[in-house]
């Protein structure tokens, strides 16, 4: 109804597969977030960003499963796959990656103003 003070219509998230579609903005986050722990090698593990989402993955309960790569010179992770994960999931993946960086000194690359949020 034009001009009424109805509230508007909320358009309802996009769904693939029945999950809640994440936003490319959150995807982006998260590869930057991953990207940060591998640069700052906590631990002293000098692991790909890949790898480290596997491992916040296998913390959260996903299990990861690992096929030797075709040129025999690595691995594949053909487990679960974060894309698959909730907004509710993601929103705690995320949190997790926030609290391990504080605690193991990651310099994040996003602006700071994010973290106050």
């Amino acid at each position: 109804m034009i001009g009424g003070n109805h509230p508007p219509e909320e358009t309802p998230a996009p769904k693939v597969d029945g999950r809640v579609a994440i936003d490319t903005h959150v995807a982006d986050l998260l590869h930057a977030m991953l990207s940060d722990i591998s640069r700052a090698k906590p631990m002293g593990r000098n692991l790909k960003p890949e790898i480290w989402k596997c491992l916040f993955l296998d913390a959260m309960g996903h299990q990861a499963n690992w096929v030797l790569s075709l040129d025999g010179d690595g691995v594949v992770n053909t487990g679960f796959r974060s894309s698959r994960l909730t907004v509710a999931e993601m929103s705690d993946m995320i949190e997790s990656l926030y609290a391990f960086g504080a605690e193991h000194g990651v310099e994040w690359s996003e602006p700071a103003e994010r973290h106050a949020a």
